[in-house]
């Protein structure tokens, strides 16, 4: 088996169809395990490539981040053969938690860019949330309090989690920003000519986009909250 994690749609097709590629080696009976964020397309073309040299494909997605990889307990959402699922599943295991086989190759893509447009939009709201707060003059504490500890539906691990870093102006990378707009971007491009009929996710490709350009793509994806600084004139850290 031979496991590869890869940026985006053409390093994807390039590592494993290129000149010098996977497929160009590959013997038959092998399984290749691709965990990249890519385009279900991609994905399947890459299986197609494969299928030719009598190899398989799986496209296995992960969920979560550097914590959940270096814990072990990272989540895959998984595409391709059955049998060749089967195979994989209890090596994924070994560095894993939940593992799910979603359907037919391309499937896991696209399950993981429709959990990422949660995702994506949560951090953007969270990022409104927090900036209404200091516009308004809302008890930042108290809220933070109230959402993670009251019984109502705004709780969740990313803004327990992140909330307190952002208070303390950290926005070292757990997962880059510019990772999540491509996904988001990826989402998106599923239903072609969708923007308008998908308004919510299309304003906050836009606000990530916004953060790209102003030079913070490398930080963590909350800091979608300098948009919203810049954007208020306020900032979400703790005072000294």
């Amino acid at each position: 088996m031979l496991f590869t994690c890869l940026p985006n749609n053409d390093v994807l097709r390039d590592v494993y169809l290129g000149e010098a590629g996977i497929a160009s080696a590959i013997c038959a009976g092998s399984i290749t395990i691709d965990c990249s964020t890519v385009g279900p397309d991609a994905t399947r073309d890459v299986y197609d490539g494969l299928r030719a040299k009598g190899a398989s494909h799986l496209g296995a997605s992960m969920l979560g981040s550097t914590r959940q990889a270096s814990e072990d307990t990272i989540s895959f959402v998984v595409g391709g053969d059955a049998d060749a699922f089967a195979r994989a599943e209890p090596v994924l295991a070994r560095v894993g938690q939940l593992i799910r086989h979603c359907g037919e190759s391309g499937a896991g893509n696209r399950m993981e860019l429709v959990h990422q447009t949660l995702v994506a939009g949560h951090a953007v709201a969270v990022a409104e949330a927090l900036a209404l707060c200091l516009h308004t003059g809302t008890d930042i504490e108290a809220f933070y309090d109230i959402v993670t500890k009251g019984t109502g539906f705004a709780y969740s691990r990313y803004f327990e989690n992140r909330v307190p870093r952002m208070r303390e102006g950290e926005f070292s990378p757990m997962f880059m920003l510019k990772f999540m707009a491509k996904d988001a971007r990826l989402a998106r491009d599923m239903a072609p000519g969708a923007g308008a009929r998908l308004p919510v996710l299309s304003a906050v490709i836009a606000t990530l986009e916004e953060a790209e350009r102003a030079g913070w793509g490398d930080d963590d994806f909350s800091a979608a909250m300098k948009v919203l600084e810049q954007r208020f004139g306020r900032s979400v850290r703790k005072a000294d």
